[in-house]
């Protein structure tokens, strides 16, 4: 094999506050793709490559989170040596990738409206690379097209899965808004409504639910959170 195509994603940190450009996935010319782990996505891990001269056009030309470039890259002998053993299997670090398999889902969700149960969204949740949402997350509607983001890097793209994932990614004070959303719409119903919901409710930190709480005997607690246990 003379080159390897590797795809570089801007992603955030754990923290949210900033961006590093991460090797994702390595595809090979005969067009199999390989999955990087999450703990050696990022590039600087990636030494034979960030020592190219490419890869300072690779920086410049990633200035926003969620981009992507794919590049063909020739391997030189000691790049060969990283990315392929002897019988030019794909690895990195000590370990063999786990090849990307294209696997046909849509006919099942239209015929059973449910979410297939080989998919474990509990455990893709863990590794979205961004924070639970709480009521003190500055940008609601910031947090959601991160969100929306990871799903569609994680082919989360069925309302229904969209919805079952978004429990995960929630913090214990705002289960109360997807509890009563779930009562009232169920798990079945559009992926828009939700996030308009979710919008509404935390994009302006919550002063129409607490107007609403307002119509309620208040006790004690946050005023938000009364509120959505009320809806």
């Amino acid at each position: 094999m003379e080159k390897l195509r590797f795809k570089f994603t801007a992603l955030g940190t754990a923290d949210g506050k900033t961006n590093v450009i991460c090797v994702t996935s390595i595809e090979t010319p005969n067009g199999h793709i390989y999955e990087v782990p999450d703990d050696l996505k990022p590039a600087n891990k990636h030494t034979g490559i960030t020592n190219l001269d490419i890869y300072m056009k690779i920086k410049n030309s990633l200035k926003k989170r969620h981009q992507t470039r794919t590049l063909w890259i020739p391997l030189t002998t000691d790049l060969k040596k990283i990315y392929l053993d002897e019988g030019e299997n794909v690895q990195f670090g000590d370990q063999y990738l786990e090849e990307i398999t294209e696997v046909t889902r849509s006919s099942d969700i239209i015929a059973n409206n449910t979410v297939p149960e080989n998919k474990n969204l509990g455990k893709t949740a863990e590794r979205f690379l961004i924070e639970k949402f709480s009521s003190k997350t500055s940008n609601a509607t910031q947090w959601m097209n991160e969100f929306e983001n990871e799903c569609e890097r994680f082919n989360i793209l069925q309302n229904e899965e969209k919805i079952e994932i978004l429990k995960y990614l929630l913090e214990k004070q705002c289960l109360d808004w997807y509890s009563s959303m779930l009562r009232k719409l169920t798990v079945n119903s559009e992926w828009a409504i939700w996030k308009n919901s979710f919008c509404e409710t935390y994009g302006n930190k919550g002063w129409s639910q607490i107007k609403y709480a307002f119509t309620f005997k208040f006790q004690a607690g946050s005023l938000l959170e009364y509120a959505t246990k009320k809806i």
